[in-house]
């Protein structure tokens, strides 16, 4: 076997030196019950004007099409990971700073409440993910997606570009 194997074993000496992305430890996320709203609940949330930032987790077209008024958008497949684009690829995360910039030009500080919805993919998970890997633990998810919001609670989407938010400070921890 290792005969028939010396042609493709590379040597211990010759083994590339691992990425510092590569031996990143993620740090443990226990679920709780806060990392889910209910449309029912970010609607009176939005109604009181609570300081929040919503974020729609879809493409740009989608969001064009009908989104949260007031939600910023995040194009997950094309911005916040490597390589950009929308193929169901593994999400391999662009680096804190990267991600820093892009959460801070929408309005996003690591202190800053957020709510992400999605289509119901893997969008707005990921999304509440890497907000977290960051260091912002005050992210949830919208339980159901913008259907939970538009056809369930029967809540109106806004045609059009979302409007901009003023840029934040984003320090990732």
């Amino acid at each position: 076997e290792k005969g028939a194997n010396k042609a493709v074993v590379v040597p211990d000496d010759k083994v590339p030196a691992k990425r510092a992305e590569d031996t990143f430890a993620a740090p443990a996320v226990t679920p709780e019950a806060a990392m889910l709203v209910s449309a029912e609940a970010l609607h009176e949330m939005l109604g009181k004007k609570e300081p929040v930032v919503v974020v729609d987790a879809r493409t740009p077209d989608a969001c064009r099409q009908g989104h949260i008024e007031g939600a910023v958008l995040v194009n997950v497949m094309a911005e916040l990971r490597y390589p950009p684009d929308s193929t169901p690829r593994a999400m391999t995360m662009k680096s804190a700073e990267e991600l820093a910039a892009l959460f801070g030009s929408r309005g996003i500080g690591r202190e800053t409440r957020v709510v992400v919805y999605d289509a119901g993919g893997l969008e707005a998970p990921f999304l509440a993910f890497v907000l977290r890997k960051l260091g912002n633990t005050s992210v949830a998810v919208l339980n159901g997606g913008v259907d939970a919001w538009a056809k369930e609670a029967k809540l109106p989407l806004v045609p059009g570009d979302p409007t901009p938010a003023p840029a934040q400070a984003f320090s990732p921890q």
